[in-house]
């Protein structure tokens, strides 16, 4: 009995001195599966940049494996085994830690001190604002986070809700009850602090003093004069008569504005607004210039043909009738190609044969081509024969078969087609053998018995016969 109860004693005592001395065994106690936290590079970085851990047995799995820089996890991106790539996380507080990984039971810290590099600022722009306008700052080693205060403007801290930062590029806002004159701009991290070399200079409510040319055509650029513009073409707002317009640049003392396409009247007033800032109006009235015909493409075709205006003060939008041919007026729709310096239409369909002026109103304004536009309507007189099968060879005489507006035409606008005389359905078009501008040959098309309607088209303009040609069986 003595002997089990020494055996009893003798194992515990064993298993106590074991529990106790591992306490001291990193091995046995922290670091069961051989983990090896071997080094790290590089040993310097900004916060948002990668860094390379190498050691043994980190597995493969990225969720598995922590790594803290000081007291701060770190985002672990990927991991094989012998290194792992984290990146330097935004919330770092001391510019100089100690890297830890944990896997499973194994705990293990560096014996080098990894050190965040002080933030960076390339540039601040714009260098001139107004107060609550945007300034971007762009550089490296900035806090991509909310949680921190990083930004100074002046002597104000800037609240970090006001910021939306970026690794590279933070944003912030002006605040609103700076007064004018110049301030530093700089960035802070870990204790780290970035002055920028430029400082912003905050300016005085915008004056507006003028404008010149006094008088221009739609999509012309004239320009504004005044003073704390700005130099955000987004921020500076201009319209003609309530009309919005393109401010195209703006640099604090002067702004290039396009007449708008949509002015309503032919004498306005321009305005600007910034915001935060009350509305100005211009002394004086902006004075539109009435649109100008230069020249048409053509000065003669049919319904459908294609004609260029040319000129200057069009209006470059689908929105309005502005074209007008005789007293047709053309949908603005149906423009082809709106553009202030040409429009593009269709000679309107249905439309008698003669001479047409052709105009184009603006804000009220009219202006008229140099020279009418001659519509001519092609004539069917009569053909032979009044019947026949496939392949019969009809002659069809009569006026205006050619368009005479495209050297080398032939008739390759010009077109020939049977339907049924009652409805007008089954339509077949004829091969075309011959054509000169009074006389056509063209086979006839197979077709079923019965008689049909005979059409004759040159661009969009068609002229049929009164007479039915009756189609037999072969």
């Amino acid at each position: 009995m003595k002997k089990v109860q020494f055996l009893f004693v003798q194992a515990t005592v064993c298993l106590l001195l074991l529990v106790g001395c591992g306490g001291d065994n990193d091995e046995l106690s922290t670091n069961p599966d051989g983990v090896a936290f071997s080094d790290f590079s590089p040993k310097t970085a900004f916060i948002g940049e990668k860094v390379t851990i190498y050691g043994q047995n980190l597995g493969t799995n990225p969720l598995a494996l922590i790594v803290t820089f000081g007291d701060v996890v770190a985002p672990v991106m990927s991991v094989d085994g012998t290194a792992a790539t984290v990146i330097v996380p935004d919330d770092i507080e001391e510019s100089s830690a100690r890297l830890e990984l944990r896997i499973n039971l194994a705990s293990l810290k560096s014996d080098k001190t990894f050190t965040v590099k002080a933030p960076v600022i390339e540039s601040v722009s714009p260098t001139s604002v107004l107060p609550g306008q945007e300034v971007v700052i762009k550089g490296n080693g900035f806090r991509n986070s909310q949680r921190f205060d990083q930004v100074k403007f002046g002597n104000t801290v800037l609240k970090r809700e006001s910021v939306d930062p970026g690794n590279t590029e933070l944003h912030f806002y002006v605040p609103a009850d700076a007064t004018p004159g110049k301030y530093a701009v700089s960035v802070t991290v870990a204790g780290l602090t970035t002055i920028a070399t430029e400082q912003v200079e905050v300016t005085g409510p915008p004056v507006f003093s003028g404008f010149s040319p006094a008088t221009a055509f739609i999509g012309e650029e004239i320009t504004l004069t005044g003073e704390n513009l700005g130099t955000d073409p987004d921020r500076l707002a201009v319209s003609f008569g309530g009309v919005s317009a393109t401010v195209v640049s703006v640099n604090n003392t002067s702004a290039k504005v396009i007449v708008p396409d949509d002015i309503e009247a032919s004498s306005v007033s321009i305005r600007i607004s910034l915001p935060g800032e009350e509305l100005l109006t211009s002394g004086n009235n902006f004075i539109l210039k009435a649109p100008v015909i230069e020249s048409l493409s053509l000065t003669r075709g049919y319904s459908g043909q294609l004609v260029s205006i040319i000129g200057k003060g069009f209006r470059k939008s689908y929105r309005f009738d502005q074209v007008a041919f005789g007293s047709k007026v053309i949908e603005g729709g149906s423009v082809a190609e709106p553009g202030n310096n040409e429009l593009l239409i269709s000679v309107p369909d249905r439309l008698a044969a003669g001479k047409y002026p052709v105009s184009v109103t603006v804000a009220g304004m009219t202006a008229t081509a140099p020279e009418q536009f001659e519509v001519i309507v092609q004539s069917v007189t009569s053909y032979t024969p009044a019947s026949g099968s496939r392949y019969t060879t009809m002659t069809i005489t009569g006026t205006g078969f050619v368009d005479k507006n495209y050297t080398g035409n032939k008739g390759g606008n010009t077109s020939v087609s049977f339907s049924d005389f009652a409805t007008g359905l089954n339509t077949r078009s004829g091969l075309v053998t011959s054509i000169t501008d009074t006389q056509i040959t063209v086979l006839v098309p197979q077709l079923w018995p019965g008689t049909y309607k005979v059409t004759v088209g040159v661009q969009a303009s068609y002229v049929s016969f009164e007479e039915p040609f009756t189609y037999e069986e072969e």
